[in-house]
């Protein structure tokens, strides 16, 4: 493989040179030689070495003239349905090479549990609790009933939904840059979200499909776009909460066009999707939920102080970890923004200054969260690779081409072969998901109707098509003091709630003995997941052959699948 690699330079420095003389063009031969060190050092500081070397280049190249680079500057006329289907191939191609692996993030399997729910005709938070919006469900439902609950085809129906969203991200940056900018901004994007914890169905995503479309919505309509921006918005909001954070640009970039009249259609807009939704909640007895999932727990969650400076050096370094090439063309990216910085005005709002804010309202959003969660910088990484558009300096675009080409190579040759494997066999695939045997199981040993309790590996309850027999669905939902009491105060739970519900003895218990939190292993704090806890009404599963490498990607030895039945 490391062959491989270096026959790959060789034949881009080749490229480059029958396009440039590198006599002439010494950025050329400093781009190669940049590779060959990446190539070739092996040390314990690598990632920062490789950093600083890639600064210099960066303010080496700057002095590029755009002259040279007429080929990435030169638009050219190409079908869009062409672009989407490349944009699509490359997204299931950088997305399913861990297809094999049933669980990525354990809050998927919530999601559709919950979801689960709504197909059944309740209301979200009616019998199943969970922290995101209600249009989350519907959405999640919607796919479920398109893929008829199969979970390997429900997670390729999300890479269509983010081949979308870069296809959107395509449209907004060949508006005003070429067509060669804007498929690399569009590819960076992909790229970028297939790292294993970028390939899951989250909130995110959904949101960035309404906040892209939003964007260019403002881009191709006139004085019409203001309602259809807020009704967008409000939609996003109805699946992640704190993706009200994304309208502050556009308030203040209609504020500064002096007219209020705009920001006034903007927040109607807006607020009609709400009047719906609390219409719904209030004829069905549940506004004082709706009001504790988007006011009460919201605030709580907030508070927490987990997110800092180090976590996003420690987020970045994981994409040097996972591709070099990847981490240059984003590395690119980011030290291009403080130096467009100085020519921004925000007091006549143009691309730069709007997508400056995007960027600093992404980044409000993750240390908001406070949690430390990477998947509460995926908005970033959406603002990152629209923000190549606003580039200016063409030996500094080129730099993004040649690094996102590389990656875009690298990341196909690694991980394209698994992909193409798992898409073959995608019948094979899902029949060897661990929890899905788990349910077909549990399935055969009852003869009537049952109930599950999961503490723990709740996707279970997905294959069953099955409600949790506890109102909260993520089990770790039950470590946060705060969901616990805002739950109790409106009396949908009672107190000490797990108690009541082992004492009410379901058909089916599953849990871990151990659990990890905030990367130590400790003792379940939830539940005492043993035997002893439990009548003699119950036996417990042998469940070693569920417990496979299929199971989870973030391989955990602790969670043990401990599963006990209440005896016919």
């Amino acid at each position: 493989m490391k062959l491989f690699y270096l026959k790959l330079k060789v034949c881009l420095y080749c490229f480059m040179q029958e396009v440039f003389n590198p006599i002439k063009k010494p950025q050329i031969l400093l781009i190669f030689f940049f590779l060959i060190i990446d190539f070739f050092l092996v040390i314990e500081k690598k990632a920062t070495i490789m950093t600083l070397l890639l600064l210099c280049l960066f303010f080496f190249s700057r002095k590029y003239s755009k002259q040279n680079l007429y080929f990435i500057y030169r638009d050219r006329k190409v079908n869009n349905i062409f672009i989407f289907f490349y944009l699509l191939t490359i997204t299931v191609l950088t997305q399913n090479y861990l297809l094999n692996y049933e669980i990525i993030d354990w809050d998927i399997s919530s999601y559709l549990v919950a979801s689960n729910s709504v197909l059944n005709g309740a209301l979200p938070y009616e019998f199943q609790w969970e922290s995101k919006g209600p249009l989350l469900y519907y959405i999640y439902s919607l796919f479920i009933k398109i893929v008829s609950g199969n979970f390997v085809y429900f997670k390729l129906v999300n890479d269509a939904v983010l081949a979308s969203v870069s296809f959107i991200l395509y449209l907004i940056v060949n508006e005003k840059k070429s067509t060669w900018v804007s498929i690399i901004s569009s590819s960076v994007f992909i790229l970028l979200f297939s790292q294993p914890w970028g390939v899951s169905a989250y909130s995110e995503l959904y949101c960035l499909f309404f906040i892209a479309l939003s964007y260019y919505i403002d881009l191709k309509l006139g004085v019409a776009k203001y309602i259809p921006i807020g009704i967008l918005f409000a939609l996003s909001t109805l699946i992640n909460q704190g993706s009200i954070l994304f309208l502050i640009p556009f308030l203040f970039k209609f504020f500064t066009n002096g007219n209020i009249g705009q920001i006034l259609k903007l927040l109607t807009g807006f607020i009609v999707p709400y009047i719906i939704v609390i219409s719904l909640y209030i004829n069905n007895n549940l506004l004082d939920v709706f009001i504790a999932t988007y006011i009460t727990i919201p605030l709580e969650y907030t508070s927490a102080q987990y997110s800092n400076f180090y976590e996003l050096r420690v987020f970045l370094r994981k994409f040097f970890e996972y591709n070099s090439y990847l981490y240059f063309a984003l590395i690119t990216v980011i030290v291009s923004v403080p130096m467009t910085i100085r020519k921004t005005t925000f007091i006549n709002i143009n691309t730069q200054s709007f997508d400056l804010m995007f960027i600093a309202v992404s980044l409000i959003f993750y240390f908001v969260g406070s949690h430390n969660y990477y998947h509460h910088l995926l908005f970033f990484l959406f603002m990152i690779s629209l923000y190549i558009q606003n580039i200016t300096k063409p030996g500094n675009i080129f730099l993004v081409l040649t690094f996102s080409m590389l990656s875009l190579i690298s990341i196909l040759s690694l991980n394209g072969k698994e992909s193409l494997a798992s898409l073959n066999s995608l019948d094979t695939v899902y029949e060897e998901y661990p929890l899905r045997m788990l349910a077909d199981d549990l399935d055969e040993y009852f003869t009537e109707d049952f109930n599950v309790l999961a503490l723990e590996y709740n996707l279970v309850l997905h294959y069953l098509e099955k409600d949790n027999y506890s109102y909260i669905v993520h089990h770790t939902n039950f470590l946060e003091p705060y969901i616990i009491s805002a739950l109790e105060e409106i009396n949908y739970i009672e107190v000490n709630y797990i108690e009541k519900l082992i004492s009410s003895e379901p058909d089916v218990v599953i849990c871990t003995e151990w659990m990890i939190v905030r990367g130590d292993p400790i003792k379940n704090p939830i539940i005492n997941c043993s035997r002893d806890i439990f009548s003699d009404s119950y036996s417990e599963l042998n469940t070693d052959k569920y417990f496979t490498e299929n199971l989870n990607f973030y391989n955990d030895p602790y969670k043990k699948i401990k599963v006990f039945i209440k005896n016919n």
